[in-house]
């Protein structure tokens, strides 16, 4: 599985926030931590992730990142917000910003454990 450490991307994660004294918003702090893994076109279920892809997104914003890093999507009841993965683009020469929306770990022999996590391309206007 040497694909899962061929690109270079950057995981962006918040680690919350909070609301100040006069009810608005504070975004914490977020950290960033460089990870390995490769970045695919939709494959056979692009018809099952159509379903839950998050309002307004299109199938053609949508990729699968294979890695062996831990990547977490967002959760609304419990405040966790998803990472966003920044990808440098070789043959565009821009940085893409991706929101992970659903993971899938696949757990085997520690060599072939990695994470199917599905992302979308966010902000794309300003990509």
């Amino acid at each position: 599985m040497k694909a899962l450490n061929k690109q270079p991307f950057v995981r962006n994660r918040s680690e919350g926030g909070y609301y100040d004294i006069d009810g608005k918003w504070i975004d914490g702090d977020v950290v960033s931590v460089d990870i390995r893994g490769s970045l695919q076109p939709m494959g056979g279920l692009a018809q099952e992730i159509q379903r839950v892809l998050p309002e307004g997104i299109r199938m053609d914003d949508v990729r699968v990142l294979y890695t062996r890093s831990e990547v977490r999507t967002g959760n609304d009841r419990t405040g966790t917000e998803a990472d966003d993965i920044l990808y440098s683009n070789v043959l565009t020469g821009r940085d893409e910003v991706y929101e992970v929306f659903r993971v899938d770990p696949w757990v085997a022999l520690h060599r072939l454990s990695h994470f199917k996590a599905y992302v979308f391309l966010k902000d794309k206007d300003k990509v």
